[in-house]
């Protein structure tokens, strides 16, 4: 009788015991699927409020784009002289030589001095090995090292073999101090503007519109491009329009492009080409394309390109590299000669020539940008990624809207 009860008392027990078990496993499955169905309604409003705000931020650039376009008189080009650009014959000078110069600066409490190349009103700083600052990392990796004792003899063990011990490897980094360099040149005049909170580059903010270079990639000796001042440097589109037209004249009397550039012309309309060129510069050299306030050349012109380990230059960020090289070469200018809005037209349209003829591609694949298909190949051509392609359409849209021509103008 007692063996009766003492089974019953235990299958009692086992069957208690099992219900504990299935009713916790129960509830952690039950966690699992609620949590599943959590993240997936998160997922899900996600997507829905991601594709919601595509449709608006299209239909808000998009009313922004037809308020302009109904509020714009008809254009016309700005021939008005600009001093910045129009008084400087530098620019144009075909045999032209870049000038060194020294100044003398206070430089920790003693006269030091600064040297300068000067080249058609871009001036370049010459890094020095006092510009530089060092920094201990600690790269997080660990090296074996024989252990040693007080008196520096290696520490062994019974075998004679050296006791090892472990330590962090630390590397020592030198990088450039943009403050040191700022403090030496605006105590020169023409470089005062330096001093102004917009090329701090302790504000991560200000990178793009003073010297645009990481602090990591600068070497002794290195020429540095100094930074225009920004008060003076921007272009409206009408004031750009003129000098892509200027360019567009001159290019058709080049002994080299003017077959290719007149069929190019002739293919998809003079009108239209400088639409493209104003597109390409708007999308190089400012930084927003939803309310189209900033002017062309809000972003400084200079850019140190990683992948290349060089700057490009120009309101279209082109390269002095490759085809860039040869179109700057049979255009008879200087790298900073290009910065002028009519040569560094030119040289954007001498760039497309002989990179088309290089990889052996037809320019009518990638023009007009009307064509969405066309304007995405346009960029990847160009840019090497597919990455900014809105950034392209929607300041050719809006080049689009304002440029509605006179008839009076003479385009030829």
């Amino acid at each position: 009788m007692l063996e009766k009860h003492h089974n019953k008392w235990n299958d009692w027990n086992e069957q208690i015991n099992w219900s504990r078990q299935s009713s916790s496993l129960g509830k952690i499955w039950s966690l699992r699927v609620w949590r599943i169905l959590f993240w997936l309604w998160i997922l899900w409003a996600l997507s829905w409020w991601a594709y919601f705000a595509v449709d608006k931020f299209k239909a808000r650039t998009e009313s922004i784009i037809s308020d302009i376009s109904e509020k714009r008189p008809e254009f016309e080009f700005d021939a008005s002289k600009k001093p910045f650009w129009d008084d400087n014959q530098e620019f144009f000078e075909k045999w032209y030589k870049f000038k060194k110069e020294k100044h003398s600066v206070m430089e920790w409490r003693k006269k030091g001095n600064v040297s300068i190349i000067h080249d058609a009103w871009l001036d370049f700083y010459r890094v020095t090995e006092g510009d530089f600052l060092t920094k201990t990392i600690n790269t997080w990796k660990f090296k074996n090292v024989p252990k040693k004792d007080e008196r520096w003899k290696v520490m062994r063990d019974k075998r004679r073999k050296p006791i090892m011990k472990r330590v962090p490897i630390i590397k020592t980094v030198k990088y450039i101090n943009f403050n040191w360099i700022i403090d030496k040149l605006s105590q020169m005049d023409r470089f005062r503007y330096l001093s102004r909170k917009e090329y701090d580059r302790n504000n991560p903010n200000n990178k793009i519109s003073s010297f645009n270079i990481p602090a990591w990639n600068i070497a002794v000796w290195m020429l540095l491009p100094i930074p225009l001042d920004s008060k003076v440097r921007m272009v409206s589109v009408p004031k750009f329009a003129y000098y892509c037209n200027q360019a567009i004249n001159e290019m058709k009397e080049d002994k080299i492009y003017w077959t290719k550039v007149k069929n190019l012309i002739d293919d998809i309309w003079e009108k239209e080409l400088i639409t493209s060129m104003i597109a390409f510069a708007r999308s190089e050299s400012t930084e927003e394309y939803t309310n189209f306030s900033q002017q062309i050349w809000k972003v400084e012109l200079h850019r140190w390109e990683q992948s290349y380990r060089s700057f490009s230059f120009t309101h279209y960020h082109i390269l002095m590299k490759y085809e860039w090289m040869k179109a700057r070469k049979n255009l008879w200018l200087t790298e900073w000669q290009c910065y002028h809005p009519i040569n560094s037209s030119k040289l954007f349209l001498a760039y497309w020539i002989e990179k088309s003829k290089s990889t052996k591609r037809n320019l009518q694949s990638f023009f007009p940008l009307s064509d969405k298909e066309k304007c995405s190949k346009a960029w990847k051509f160009y840019n090497g990624s597919y990455e900014y392609v809105p950034k392209l359409n929607a300041n050719y849209t809006y080049v689009k809207s304002i440029i509605r021509w006179n008839q009076k103008i003479s385009m030829r």
